[in-house]
């Protein structure tokens, strides 16, 4: 959230509080997204620190198709958010902020990330390694910062969007691959998202 309202103190610094005006209002509704992954890892989570006691390969399994499940779930809101952004920011808004449309289609697209994120701390907190998911919080937070100074001078709120996609993306699975004690958990991810069969 404190990074999020850096991107708006940068858009009102580096393109004035029209731009960042028009990003708020996308952000606000992607904001919301957040309940969903939250919900439902909160849920799972006394299950599978259960499970992880009896058995480390069921805890995988399960952690495997929360993961999955997440990981789809935010395409599919991804999708219909960006068919639907001009709507529901026109029904939610107003007409004045008519330009929030196409930021919001495109901030949309970090949800997958985020979900993901939010599934995966589970293996953190079993793993007994907190540590895990505060260093992906601050590399979100840093690559954001840099990726916002590079983007937003040129593309306003769109480069602000893009900007969180790529922060998320590389915080919560490109770490995963340059950590090597955390590769079991990309190759986790990467079976979970991409199945070929049972492992």
């Amino acid at each position: 959230v404190a990074a999020a309202r850096l991107d708006q103190v940068l858009l009102t610094q580096l393109r004035g509080p029209g731009e960042n005006g028009i990003y708020a209002a996308a952000q606000r509704l992607y904001e919301i997204l957040y309940i969903v992954p939250t919900a439902v890892a909160a849920a799972a989570a006394p299950g599978l620190i259960r499970v992880h006691a009896e058995s480390r390969a069921d805890h995988r399994e399960q952690l495997g198709r929360l993961i999955g499940r997440l990981f789809w779930v935010a395409v599919a809101i991804a999708f219909s958010i960006s068919l639907l952004s001009g709507p529901i920011v026109g029904l939610l808004f107003g007409s004045r902020f008519e330009a929030s449309g196409p930021v919001l289609a495109r901030l949309v697209w970090a949800a997958p990330a985020v979900f993901v994120g939010v599934a995966q701390s589970n293996w953190f907190i079993v793993e007994g390694r907190p540590a895990g998911l505060l260093l992906r919080s601050g590399v979100a937070a840093a690559v954001l910062v840099v990726l916002d100074l590079v983007l937003i001078p040129r593309h306003g709120a769109a480069g602000a969007a893009l900007a969180v996609i790529l922060a998320q993306t590389l915080a919560h699975v490109g770490v995963n691959a340059l950590e090597p004690s955390a590769r079991p958990l990309l190759r986790l991810q990467l079976s979970a998202l991409f199945p070929r069969g049972k492992p």
